[in-house]
Order: C-alpha cells, then sequence, then structure tokens
C-alpha cells in the first residue's frame, strides 16, 4: 500500500474520534486506526508513508515494490504473483493454453508455481 499525505491525515482524523469514544491517549488511538488499516502500528505506517513520499520523489519503481512488500500482507505472497491485469502482452515466457478472452483477468505465471520441474 502507498500512503499520501491525505491518507495521513485522514487516519488523523479517524484517531482523533477514536480517542474520544474510547478515552485513550492519542497515540493509542494512533495504533488503533492503524490496526483498523492492517498495520501493526502507527510507527509501521509513518515508515511506509515516508518509503512512499521518498519512491515518489525519486520515481524508483523498485523502491515503490519494495515498500509494498514491507507490508505484512504481501510477505507471504511470492514476488511474481504480485500482477494486475496485463496492460500489453507477455512474449516472454511460453504458454502453451490459449490466451485469456478477458484481457483483466489476473493470471499468475506457472514458472511461480511451487513444486514445477525445471528442466
Amino acid at each position: 500500500m502507498i500512503l499520501t499525505d491525505s491518507d495521513i491525515k485522514a487516519f488523523k482524523r479517524q484517531a482523533k474520534s477514536q480517542k474520544r469514544q474510547l478515552h485513550c491517549s492519542h497515540m493509542q488511538a494512533l495504533d488503533v486506526v492503524a490496526r483498523q488499516h492492517g498495520f501493526d502500528s502507527w510507527h509501521q505506517v509513518l515508515k511506509i508513508a515516508e518509503r512512499s513520499a521518498q519512491a515518489h520523489l525519486q520515481g524508483d519503481i523498485s523502491t515503490t515494490q519494495r515498500v509494498l512488500l514491507d507490508n505484512s500482507l504481501y510477505t507471504s505472497v511470492p514476488v511474481g504473483w504480485l500482477i494486475g491485469r496485463k496492460s500489453y502482452p507477455d512474449f516472454s515466457s511460453t504458454n502453451d493454453a490459449a490466451p485469456s478472452a478477458n484481457p483483466n483477468e489476473l493470471e499468475v505465471p506457472t514458472s511461480r508455481w511451487r513444486g514445477e520441474k525445471h528442466g
């Protein structure tokens, strides 16, 4: 997940509301909001937001991918599987099956399947 300044501001507004409802400290409310959005803590949110901003400034796609992979949601997914939809044909791999009729279908390369024998 890439976080922007507006995301951080929205999280802070939510934390302010949570603070009133839960009668807790602002830091505790920030942690609650972070967990509601799938993060481990508020500090992780800030770390990802900072890396996202740096990656955006540098225009470095690999850094952006590293930011995504730092999120625990993506660490259990093999890197080759983090594919959205294909915007162009992939001629780098051989595919014995007929191409998908739906260009919006998620396609996972068979080379990423576990247990596949290479030979």
